[in-house]
């Protein structure tokens, strides 16, 4: 076991907070985006008299809980042990900059730089249900 000094513990906190973030193993990170923006303009345009005095069709809260249901993402990155048909030698069907949809309870919520408010899931390559063509 090693000792973990003061100065490891300040450089690890640098580190974190202006490291670059790369997935590892089987893993993907995906920067989670809105999905239901297009609907919500939508509902705008249909109920634009409502919208036109102000009334809004969710509350900060019931938005709030949606974002932690975001199912749409950006692939970020990828890790060197995801999607085992690469190692079989077959392309692989999704890459860095693919928009995906995944599982709704998929991977973990991370916040990346720590402070940001940017929203990412780090989650395992089995939860891609399907790439958004």
């Amino acid at each position: 076991m090693i000792e973990v000094t003061e100065e490891m513990i300040n450089s690890a906190n640098d580190l974190v907070a202006k490291g670059n973030h790369d997935a590892v193993g089987y893993r993907l990170l995906v920067k989670t985006i809105k999905g239901s923006a297009g609907l919500e303009a939508a509902e705008k345009s249909e109920f634009s008299t409502l919208a036109d005095a102000g009334f809004i069709s969710k509350s900060q809260d019931q938005l709030d809980k949606e974002d932690q249901g975001r199912q749409y993402g950006i692939v970020v990155s990828i890790g060197d042990g995801a999607f085992k048909a690469a190692a079989l030698g077959e392309t692989s069907w999704v890459s860095e900059g693919d928009v995906v949809y995944f599982d709704r309870y998929a991977g973990v919520h991370v916040e990346l730089p720590p402070g940001s408010k940017q929203m990412y899931r780090m989650m395992n390559d089995e939860s891609l249900l399907t790439r958004v063509k």
